[in-house]
């Protein structure tokens, strides 16, 4: 419903006033009713987009090798720097250099995570605590320093991505007294002790998005499913209508109505985000998705609002052809 619309609601009713006689009747139920609905449709949509936009998000981020994600393009440069992203190894010297940026991309992530306040498995810093990474590719026993508020060496970690737990044991055997963060295949092994912790990540995750930040181009169409999971915002569609189903706000049939409108919206919203997505986009994919639901809604509206004219126009015919039998019946 446009502006222009709503401001002609009441000339409509000051003319039903005049003309008609009985102000008890509310001749443009219709009207009022589509008013009340696009004030409350306007209101739910751009809700649902925010939800669509941290939809798109989750979906994503669960693969931030497709996103760029400076950690692996770090952990890839540092322990491959003549590596050719054009034109990757095969073989074992692919397995190489993905176990090797694996490693080192896990120790970026751990540390990155800490010095950022969250907690990384069984570990977490201490108010003022700073984790930082071993300066030397080599060094023996420990891979992160963990410092004190004064920079001092407070504790060392060993950081493990292995689904192996014999590197683990090997790895206690030779330096026990450091304390070792591993991955979630190995950490619940039955020999390991307190010296082992779990950095709540899986080896085989690392290995995925390090494999294929270094190779390999993804198809458009993984791509897309990668990126396209529209449930949840499904969900909260549903949810929320049947909320007001329950709780008597909504009949439903206009609920059933509106799980439709809305639904479709959000599935070509995040269909051209997805879309954008897989074509190498990135984060356009937000505003691509925001922009689609608005054009949407927009053009859901015009539809509507032109419905809604062209049945007051036969109803306005309608009663024009009955005035004039009445008025042949009278003479």
């Amino acid at each position: 419903m446009t502006s222009g619309q709503q401001d002609s609601y009441p000339m409509l009713t000051t003319l039903h006033r005049r003309y008609c006689g009985d102000p008890a009747r509310n001749y443009f139920a219709e009207w009022h009713r589509a008013i009340s609905d696009y004030a409350e449709r306007r209101k739910q949509s751009l809700i649902d987009l925010a939800v669509d936009s941290a939809n798109l998000t989750l979906s994503v981020q669960s693969n931030p090798s497709l996103l760029g994600d400076p950690l692996i393009a770090s952990a890839i440069r540092d322990t491959n720097p003549a590596f050719d992203f054009a034109n990757p190894p095969t073989g074992e010297a692919l397995e190489g250099a993905v176990n090797a940026a694996k490693g080192k991309y896990f120790e970026y992530l751990v540390v990155d995570r800490l010095n950022n306040g969250e907690r990384v498995g069984d570990v977490v810093l201490p108010e003022g605590f700073t984790a930082r990474v071993a300066e030397s590719m080599t060094q023996p026993g420990w891979d992160v320093q963990i410092l004190d508020p004064t920079s001092r060496v407070a504790d060392y970690l060993q950081l493990k991505a292995t689904d192996n737990a014999s590197y683990i044991k090997d790895a206690l055997d030779r330096y026990p007294e450091v304390t070792i963060l591993t991955t979630d295949e190995v950490a619940d092994a039955s020999f390991m002790g307190a010296h082992v912790l779990d950095a709540d990540i899986e080896n085989s995750w690392l290995d995925e998005v390090v494999r294929d930040a270094m190779g390999a181009d993804i198809p458009f169409e993984e791509a897309f499913l990668q990126s396209f999971h529209p449930l949840l915002s499904l969900g909260f569609i549903v949810g929320t209508e049947g909320y007001r189903v329950v709780f008597s706000e909504k009949d439903a049939r206009r609920a059933v109505l509106a799980i439709a409108h809305r639904g479709t919206r959000t599935v070509a919203s995040q269909s051209v985000g997805a879309l954008v997505y897989a074509a190498g986009g990135g984060w356009l994919m937000l505003p691509a998705a925001i922009a689609t639901g608005l054009i949407y809604e927009r053009l859901a509206e015009l539809y509507e609002a032109s419905s809604l004219l062209e049945e007051s126009r036969q109803q306005l015919l309608l009663l024009r052809l009955a005035q004039q039998d009445n008025l042949l019946t009278a003479t």
